[in-house]
């Protein structure tokens, strides 16, 4: 089984060797995981980034939920 390569159209930071760039707007703050995007990571969840997405609109793109309820949101 061959493992994809991914990398950042616009920086070229290897989101699969866990690679980003910080001011990059693909890149998004992480490389193919990262914390919870609404709660900075408190509630524990890790958001998995969509490549295509992320490729296709030139900024990033994350899949995931955030754990905390409502009220604590």
């Amino acid at each position: 089984m061959v493992e994809e390569n991914y990398q950042c159209s616009s920086c070229g930071a290897n989101w699969t060797g866990d690679e980003y760039s910080d001011d990059c707007m693909e890149c998004g703050g992480g490389a193919m995981k990262r914390d919870c995007i609404l709660c900075g990571g408190r509630c524990g969840s890790v958001f998995k980034r969509a490549v295509i997405d992320s490729w296709d609109t030139g900024e990033a793109h994350w899949i995931g939920n955030c754990n905390l309820s409502p009220a604590e949101k």
